[in-house]
């Protein structure tokens, strides 16, 4: 019989991942307003996609108040246009400039979110986030789009704060905004 050798044990460190976030996440708030700045400039220069739906999403919104319940059923997502049924009156530049503030929520949660998880570089992938391609699309747009993905991140940031009352508010407001977001919101009324 043959006596087995012992093979040296490597040891395999994993790499050490730099965090940005002591860099960038004390400053993450003064990026926000460049943000929505970038936005609000880039739905200026932006030809974008679907007009037709987004300018008959803000008509929608108009004729709320002569019609309440035109904002009722699937496609006129009325979770969203209660948000923006007063920004409306202001006219469609001051829907656009509200959308982008959504969406740059969006991604103010997508840090706190990355930060609660105790994600490393969450500032750093909220900024990824940010100005992808479909982000950066609809950022500004009539869309519910953006409002339901704060909505989620709200109800995933209180969700693991143990914040029942908050996150059944989110869970559900979501559910009035996109209704595919119901089983979600069955889900964590079982948990």
């Amino acid at each position: 019989m043959s006596k087995k050798s012992k093979q040296p044990q490597l040891k395999v460190k994993q790499a050490e991942i730099f965090d940005f976030d002591p860099i960038i996440g004390k400053n993450f708030y003064y990026i926000l307003p460049v943000i929505v700045l970038v936005y609000f400039v880039y739905s200026i220069i932006s030809n974008g996609f679907y007009q037709d739906d987004e300018i008959g999403h803000y008509f929608n919104m108009i004729r709320f108040w002569d019609n309440p319940s035109s904002i009722l059923g699937n496609w006129a997502k009325p979770g969203y246009k209660l948000v923006l049924v007063l920004p409306a009156l202001l006219g469609y530049q001051f829907v656009v400039f509200f959308n982008t503030l959504i969406t740059t929520a969006t991604v103010l949660m997508v840090y706190l979110v990355g930060r609660q998880l105790k994600i490393k570089n969450s500032s750093v992938i909220a900024l990824i986030f940010a100005f992808q391609p479909f982000i950066l699309q609809f950022s500004f747009r009539c869309y519910a789009e953006m409002l339901s993905g704060l909505l989620v991140l709200l109800t995933l940031y209180f969700y693991y704060k143990k914040n029942n009352i908050l996150t059944a508010v989110f869970s559900t407001w979501t559910f009035a905004v996109r209704q595919e977001f119901a089983l979600i919101s069955i889900i964590l009324g079982v948990i």
